[in-house]
């Protein structure tokens, strides 16, 4: 078999296995049937796994569940990885790991990870334990810095502690971190590639301080020369603003003006819908449906994105990294049921990797928010029986059913109009009635295949 044709078949797999676990949730009344074309001689590009990623927390002055045992991930009395979460991140093909996450990046300070255990009790899921981690399971780490406490020294420094050798030299700071990495327990240089500049930094950092853009350019600037001084292999993503319209605002406009030479890699976050509320209006078949309309509208923002990257830096070599996405279901109460874990936000997050995984978006990887335990963990709780909730299963079909080569593919089915709302703008095609299933969620299918060239 080729290999067009095995991956024809791999995203035929995917197509049925997607469409099994989900498609009973939720589907337009009357519409007994869908047809999947499948064009195995359209080769779009090749598969990026490194779009299968996720978030790991590690923060800093939190709860201990986050900054001893990274939300459940790690284990400080036996000082390893938990066994059990390493086989469900290799289950689901975990390829890219981010850490410390999120907001809590704000105000970081990555020398307090570092050393020995007993000078750091509240964190002893630290930097050489986040990586170990990555080693166990075969993920490539991303490391958030902070825009706001992390000077350039100290970049430079994060970067000899992971990437110089064990050798006695010092490029730094007066102290041997390479030395200091040797005696957390290795030895060897981690080779760590990927790093950003700040999470969200134009929103602030949640203590009353701000960054201009003019601000965050100088800083990325100095931070990022001080890092490729230890090592020119480094990458350093800068932070854009999360547009869901694909207009360009006056910090992207102004960072990618400000930083354009200097940019190894664009950070955008996706959330969509956008939906805070207790009330369980609008009602749960009309929310899924509305969230479920967002995807060519995600579309349409990278490609917007991709467009004003080439224009403000006057390069098309700069790929996107996404280091957080999801549908944006927040609730206080979870009422009338928490959205962020239910089928249809699956379905959500299904369509998003769908679509970054388009070759024109050039997104080199992604990481989905957030792998374990809190508020929106895709695994759920610190000790066995761990809970694969549905988000979880989107990244293990996709795992385990994606070949080599992306192939085009048309999907025929019924439609629906949505009026949008909650971030997502309205939407129509051919008329049709959405409905959720009410008794059984996996109703008997049936499935017949054509061979190409026969219909």
């Amino acid at each position: 078999m080729t290999p067009s044709r095995r991956a024809a078949a791999a995203l035929a797999l995917l197509a049925l296995a997607v469409l099994w676990h989900v498609r009973p949730a939720l589907c337009a009344a009357g519409a007994d049937s869908a047809t999947i074309r499948i064009q195995p001689g359209r080769v779009l590009g090749a598969v990026n796994r490194q779009l299968l990623g996720n978030n790991m927390l590690g923060y800093q002055n939190a709860r201990t569940e986050y900054g001893n045992r990274g939300a459940g991930i790690w284990d400080p009395e036996r000082r390893r990885s938990v066994p059990e979460l390493v086989t469900l991140a290799r289950q689901c093909g975990l390829s890219v790991s981010r850490w410390p996450g999120g907001c809590g990046a704000h105000r970081f300070l990555w020398k307090r990870t570092v050393g020995p255990l007993a000078e750091r009790p509240k964190q002893q899921f630290g930097l050489p334990e986040f990586l170990r981690h990555c080693s166990d399971i075969g993920a490539t780490p991303i490391i958030t810095l902070s825009a706001y406490v992390c000077p350039p020294q100290d970049a430079a420094d994060m970067v000899e502690y992971l990437n110089a050798p064990n050798d006695g030299a010092n490029p730094g700071d007066g102290r041997d971190w390479a030395a200091r990495r040797a005696a957390d327990g290795h030895a060897e240089p981690w080779k760590v590639v990927w790093f950003e500049f700040g999470n969200e930094s134009d929103h602030g950092d949640h203590a009353g301080n701000r960054l201009s853009p003019e601000e965050y350019v100088r800083k990325f600037i100095a931070v990022r020369r001080a890092m490729r001084a230890v090592d020119p292999r480094v990458k350093l993503g800068a932070v854009l603003e999360n547009t869901s319209t694909g207009k360009v605002g006056r910090w992207t406009r102004a960072v990618l003006e400000g930083a354009a030479r200097e940019i190894d890699f664009a950070i955008h976050h996706c959330y969509l819908p956008r939906y805070y509320s207790d009330s369980g209006k609008p009602p749960p078949a009309e929310l899924i449906a509305l969230a479920l309309a967002g995807d060519a509208q995600i579309d349409h923002v990278y490609r917007q994105l991709r467009s004003h990257i080439r224009t403000l830096t006057g390069r098309d070599d700069i790929p996107l990294a996404i280091t957080e996405y999801n549908g944006h279901f927040v609730q206080k109460r979870s009422q009338p049921v928490p959205y962020r874990h239910c089928l249809g936000n699956a379905l959500v997050n299904a369509e998003i990797l769908r679509i970054l995984m388009k070759p024109e978006h050039h997104v080199a990887l992604a990481n989905h928010w957030q792998f374990a335990n809190e508020y929106w963990g895709s695994v759920k709780n610190y000790e066995p029986p761990y809970v694969r909730r549905p988000n979880y299963h989107v990244f293990q079909l996709y795992h385990q059913h994606l070949g080599d080569l992306l192939v085009r593919a048309h999907v025929a089915c019924a439609t629906y109009d949505t009026s949008g709302g909650y971030g997502v703008l309205p939407r129509a095609g051919k008329p049709a009635h959405l409905q959720l299933f009410e008794k059984n969620l996996l109703p008997e299918q049936r499935w017949e295949l054509t061979p190409p060239g026969k219909g």
